[in-house]
């Protein structure tokens, strides 16, 4: 398979906004063609996440997030919901937008590079958020009957499936040494497993900035970051996690809550509106179980940091 050669400069010069990637079919996943542009966009974004992902996680988180992107347009297909040609000339105008931002072309051209996109992508995963906002709307309507989420409805899914916790979290981006936040996590654990008051810790340690209420936070399956949901769904109520979770905000100290019924009661809608988001991603990722991923012959010889 033989790469799609870069423009020529004078080229280039005047098409200041086309993609110039490699427009390549690298993955075939459930029956959609994957270019190497793609494929590369989320390879790279992933390592940038966490240096310790091996290339065979890499791989497989990249094909996850593409085969949820693909589930997307095939959902939004077999529900007649698209965009309209008010919405599509939106993308231009976005993209417009973003070009004065970044003071001309070629610094928006340079915002894309660093941030391993090109044009062509780049309008595409805009387009994908309109979409997919559009989709989740049209869904989300009761009378439609899609996601059924009357109250009765959420009132059992919220005792069968949220969870409350509570959290210590060092972030990555604090300015201190890998090393040290994980030190300094790990003591903060030892001091709350040796009885020190938890809400103490949190006010004196935690540089979480989005933190709710009394410092707890209601969520059900696929709301919050990885390392977090199963640092809670690993701790029984009332206990604090026996570990030190990671993921890509920063270390978290974590203690599970019981569920509230005076909170329940006075974020009701909030709670529903997190059921019919899960809901939404369920039937994603029900279809993404379906798909088959093949790679082309090249693949494995193909490098992605480039």
């Amino acid at each position: 398979m033989t790469r799609v050669k870069l423009l020529p400069i004078i080229l280039a010069l005047v098409l200041l906004l086309c993609s110039c990637g490699k427009s390549e079919t690298v993955l075939t996943v459930g029956g959609e063609k994957v270019s190497y542009d793609t494929y590369r966009y989320f390879y790279l974004n992933y390592k940038a996440e966490n240096e310790d992902y091996t290339e065979e996680e890499l791989h497989q988180k990249a094909v996850d997030a593409i085969s949820m992107d693909i589930a997307l347009t095939l959902l939004a297909k077999s529900q007649d919901v698209g965009l309209n040609r008010t919405e599509k000339k939106s993308v231009d105008d976005y993209v417009e937008a973003s070009v004065a931002n970044y003071g001309g072309k070629e610094a928006y051209r340079e915002a894309l590079e660093k941030n391993h996109l090109t044009d062509e992508l780049f309008r595409y995963f805009y387009s994908q958020q309109l979409l997919e906002n559009k989709l989740r709307e049209y869904m989300y309507l009761e009378m439609n009957n899609i996601i059924k989420s009357d109250d009765a409805t959420v009132e059992a899914d919220i005792k069968e499936n949220f969870m409350a916790a509570k959290q210590v979290l060092i972030r990555h981006d604090n300015g201190q040494s890998d090393e040290k936040n994980k030190a300094t996590a790990e003591e903060i654990l030892k001091r709350a497993q040796n009885g020190e008051d938890f809400d103490a810790l949190i006010k004196e340690y935690s540089e979480d900035t989005t933190a709710l209420t009394d410092y707890v936070y209601y969520f059900t399956y696929g709301q919050m970051v990885e390392g977090f949901e199963k640092a809670v769904t690993d701790t029984s109520i009332g206990k604090i996690c026996e570990y030190v979770a990671k993921s890509e905000a920063g270390y978290h100290i974590v203690m599970r809550m019981p569920l509230d019924e005076g909170y329940i009661d006075n974020h009701f809608e909030q709670l529903r509106d997190a059921y019919k988001a899960r809901c939404f991603n369920d039937m994603r990722k029900t279809l993404t179980e379906s798909f088959e991923v093949e790679k082309s012959k090249d693949f494995d010889s193909l490098d992605f940091n480039e």
